[in-house]
């Protein structure tokens, strides 16, 4: 939950969280995938698209991994492919990603993909100490995205 932007969770929320992502699937509003450990039926990341928006063909970006998968290249394999079916099979023209301005690695990996700086979102998260963070935020267009020619 460190670049999340939320506290840590019980499982009853997670189940509500899991419930209204669902909904929002079946109302053509999002689209998730699970990355899962098939030695351990355990899964170990999600992403997917949010705040998807079909009638101004854009989508926010997310994606999750556990700690222990960190560092080890998943996304960097993964997103490409993502973002290509975002863009092909979705339809969509921009992508926007918010990022938590500590975590260097996603930003590195965001910037990789094509996605260019564009402000930051002032104290957009409330930590459970009440404390406030910023989010940066990073689009893609899909122009820039066939432009780059980021394997996928």
């Amino acid at each position: 939950m460190r670049y999340l932007g939320r506290p840590p969770q019980t499982l009853e929320q997670v189940q509500t969280r899991l419930q209204r992502m669902r909904e929002d699937i079946e109302r053509g509003e999002a689209a998730f995938w699970v990355m899962t450990d098939p030695d351990a039926d355990r899964a170990f990341a999600y992403l997917g698209f949010f705040r998807w928006d079909p009638p101004h063909q854009s989508a926010e970006l997310g994606y999750v991994v556990a700690p222990a998968r960190w560092g080890q290249g998943l996304m960097r394999e993964v997103l490409p492919v993502l973002v290509r079916h975002g863009f092909e099979v979705l339809g969509l023209h921009r992508m926007e990603a918010r990022i938590d301005p500590g975590n260097v690695a996603s930003i590195k990996l965001i910037e990789r993909l094509g996605f260019k700086p564009e402000g930051a979102l002032r104290e957009r998260t409330l930590n459970a100490d009440g404390s406030r963070e910023d989010l940066l935020l990073f689009g893609l267009l899909r122009p820039e995205f066939d432009r780059a020619g980021v394997v996928g």
